[in-house]
């Protein structure tokens, strides 16, 4: 090739490439025809002048990951680009990441806890389906006291149940009851005992954590008042993971609200082989830097705004709840 060709290969591939030219106008700027221009693109590509890498989060590490690794001990962390900060968009590709990487560890008679939220549902619609024996699905929580919360908490098993040819086990329960008394109760049940059982025995742990705050699902289904929600805050508590209330290091903030609830205790999430936290909502960016600092994780699915969050917060506070 000569080099005034070469020459005007490497023009055309900088403004198509890096600039994000379009091929009509860059025919325009060149006096040649759009489909030469594609022509001269392939051809820059066959002879080695452009290549295209595709990054997978699964099998690579990219710097951001390996610091989020590295500070909170974890055994993998993956974080997903996204176009946009807006929630709902974020729960799309989030979603998606979740659904390849538990297609990646998911082997016969592995017992999977899943807990519910926003997030949780988003992962439960895009699961790929994997021909898989003896596997078993549980709810980790209770849940919410209105029968549409109760029917989309259901659904997420649901679909993880379908996904991967699993049995299910429900917790139909409130998430906190009314005493201790009251708890002792509910779980010396069989029926109950038998689904918590299910949640220790669980080898592979899936959940988020919930901003706390006037807004949260906890308050909005009457759990907590606006009285102690404040105090609670006062108190230190950034978020819930599984229903437990944590503060910035990962600590039971109230050992009273702790008692009553009914679910998996947090330090049993880290004998998971795989105790997975996803996080993509800017608003549990704390409550998840509380996860890892609990070291309640060992693996982090995050979008890249949350991840860089993560490690901002974490640098604003020194290193000090390390």
């Amino acid at each position: 090739m000569d080099t005034d060709k070469e020459e005007m290969l490497l023009r055309i591939c900088r403004m198509y490439y890096e600039q994000n030219v379009s091929q009509d106008v860059i025919a325009h700027k060149f006096h040649l025809s759009r489909s030469y221009i594609s022509k001269l693109l392939k051809e820059a590509m066959q002879i080695g002048l452009v290549e295209i890498r595709i990054k997978d989060s699964l099998h690579s590490e990219s710097d951001i990951e390996r610091r989020i690794r590295e500070r909170f001990g974890l055994k993998k962390v993956i974080v997903v680009p996204v176009a946009t900060p807006l929630f709902e968009k974020k729960l799309e590709v989030i979603g998606s990441m979740v659904g390849r990487y538990l297609n990646s560890i998911l082997s016969d008679d592995d017992i999977i806890g899943v807990s519910w939220g926003m997030t949780l549902a988003a992962c439960a619609d895009r699961l790929i389906k994997k021909d898989l024996k003896g596997v078993v699905v549980t709810q980790l929580k209770g849940g919410l006291p209105h029968i549409d919360e109760v029917g989309r908490t259901n659904d997420i098993v649901r679909q993880f149940a379908e996904a991967f040819d699993a049995e299910t086990h429900f917790l139909p329960l409130p998430l906190i009851v009314d005493s201790v008394e009251i708890k002792d109760a509910i779980v010396k049940d069989s029926k109950v005992q038998e689904v918590l059982k299910l949640g220790l025995k669980a080898n592979i742990v899936l959940f988020a954590v919930g901003e706390f705050g006037l807004n949260s699902s906890l308050v909005r289904a009457g759990y907590f008042s606006k009285a102690e929600v404040s105090a609670l805050r006062e108190r230190g508590v950034v978020g819930d993971a599984c229903g437990r209330l944590i503060d910035i290091d990962g600590k039971i903030v109230s050992s009273e609200f702790d008692a009553r609830t009914i679910g998996i205790p947090l330090d049993q999430l880290r004998t998971k082989e795989y105790s997975i936290l996803v996080t993509a909502e800017s608003n549990s960016v704390r409550g998840a830097y509380g996860v890892l600092n609990g070291r309640y994780a060992n693996v982090i699915i995050a979008d890249e705004y949350s991840a860089k969050e993560i490690l901002a917060l974490d640098a604003k506070l020194g290193g000090a709840h390390a």
